[in-house]
């Protein structure tokens, strides 16, 4: 627990060195009321934020770092980081900004149990910025809250909708007037059927707090049941035996698919209280990044929205889970790699494949050159008689027991002596390679 405290202090230093250009611009801001402070407060209260950390992210002409931070009932979360954004009428220099926070705000995330973001803007830029950079670079995850304080109109918060529906979060509107200090909160629902997609949650006073103004929870299950049945377009491909192809969609038809994975997409459509259609993938492929960091198959489908989900079975591989998330797995399944065993085969000449044809007929030629040695040199030099028999050395080749003879000469003592020691050798690495034939036919 203490490293993982030093761990978001130290996010909290970097992320405030990082904010501080956002100074300059103080005089051009617009102070965020008391009332939003304490607004923004009652709804953290009701995460449980003492255990989860609490990050913040300003845009510099909104509102300062100390309207939020000088209040006691934010600051009561477990770790909190603070982020500020210099905004101008330069995108580029919000997009830049947002580059060097946005990792940062990631890190805290990963250091924490859970985490709560919360981004306080009238800018609607910034704030489509933002949506932009936190989906595509996976700052909000499921786990974790997201809450946008602004003063703006819905009508004028339309470009966060797709951020909106895929994460756990809220919107909170200050509608404070003179003498009235108020606030209300939206959720946004996916796949409705209505004019507007914003559900009102709860909504907050200077006198009665935060009062839950729906039959739905502050953070509603959005994917429990839809309270609409919309129609989702699923990506499949043919994938034997788990999904099988029976209509190609060609000729008027309908392209349909059988098959394990189509029951679950039904059991899923069912209760979760929606229609379906499929769409197959263009190049035939579930997924693999390319080299210009897009992706391809059903992968890329989803990611390009041109279908809602996608029906595997999935690998499940790193590089896909940085993009995509993953249903819950369904099978195990093993990948091996097999070979063919081959037929009998019966060849009498396997008894010489031991040794190349190269060495047989090296060792043909010694054993004639040794015989013609042993032979001719007593003839050569007038020895005497000959005691040696031809076939000494063939016998000391197979094995067999040589002629013994008392009144052999040194030289010819030497010449058998090495031919000995040179079918040692031989016999052995026959031997060994013969075994090893008989082991194993085929060597790759």
């Amino acid at each position: 627990m203490y490293l993982h405290r030093c761990l978001i202090l130290h996010v909290i230093y970097v992320c405030c060195c990082v904010s501080i250009f956002g100074w300059a611009f103080k005089g051009q801001m617009k102070e965020i009321p008391s009332s939003g402070v304490r607004g923004v407060a009652a709804v953290l209260s009701t995460i449980g934020n003492h255990v989860c950390s609490a990050s913040f992210l300003f845009d510099s002409k909104t509102s300062s770092v100390a309207t939020f931070l000088d209040s006691d009932e934010v600051l009561t979360a477990s770790g909190v980081g603070v982020f500020e954004v210099v905004t101008d009428d330069h995108t580029n220099a919000t997009q830049t900004q947002l580059a060097e926070v946005i990792p940062l705000a990631r890190q805290l995330r990963k250091a924490s149990q859970c985490v709560t973001v919360v981004v306080v803007s009238d800018n609607p830029d910034f704030l489509a910025a933002f949506a932009e950079w936190s989906f595509n670079h996976q700052l909000m995850v499921w786990s974790s809250k997201l809450i946008i304080f602004t003063r703006l109109p819905l009508a004028r918060l339309q470009h966060l909708d797709s951020l909106l529906l895929k994460t756990n979060s809220i919107i909170y509107t200050d509608t404070s007037q003179k003498g009235m200090q108020r606030g209300k909160v939206y959720a946004v629902l996916p796949h409705t059927l209505q004019s507007t997609n914003y559900l009102h949650v709860a909504s907050w006073t200077d006198h009665t707090g935060l009062t839950i103004t729906s039959q739905a929870s502050l953070f509603p299950d959005k994917y429990n049941r839809f309270l609409e049945a919309p129609s989702l377009v699923v990506a499949a491909e043919e994938y034997q035996p788990h999904i099988a192809l029976t209509s190609d969609g060609q000729d008027g038809h309908v392209l349909s698919f059988t098959g394990p994975m189509v029951n679950l997409v039904d059991l899923l459509a069912e209760s979760l209280n929606f229609s379906y259609s499929f769409k197959r993938p263009p190049d035939g492929s579930w997924g693999t990044k390319r080299s210009d960091g897009s992706w391809s198959g059903m992968v890329g489908m989803v990611l390009r929205k041109e279908a809602d989900v996608g029906v595997g079975p999935f690998a499940m591989i790193s590089s896909r889970a940085e993009v995509i998330d993953y249903f819950r797995y369904i099978f195990l399944d093993y990948l091996k790699i097999v070979g063919g065993r081959g037929s009998l085969e019966v060849d009498a000449w396997n008894f010489a494949h031991p040794f190349v044809p190269q060495v047989w007929l090296g060792i043909l030629l010694c054993l004639v050159l040794l015989e013609a040695l042993l032979l001719l040199l007593p003839m050569c030099l007038s020895l005497g008689v000959q005691q040696y028999c031809p076939f000494d050395l063939i016998h000391i080749l197979l094995q067999q027991t040589a002629t013994e003879s008392s009144i052999w000469f040194w030289w010819e003592r030497m010449v058998v002596g090495m031919w000995m020691l040179m079918t040692l050798v031989l016999t052995r690495s026959y031997a060994g390679n013969l075994m090893s034939l008989l082991a194993v036919r085929h060597i790759p």
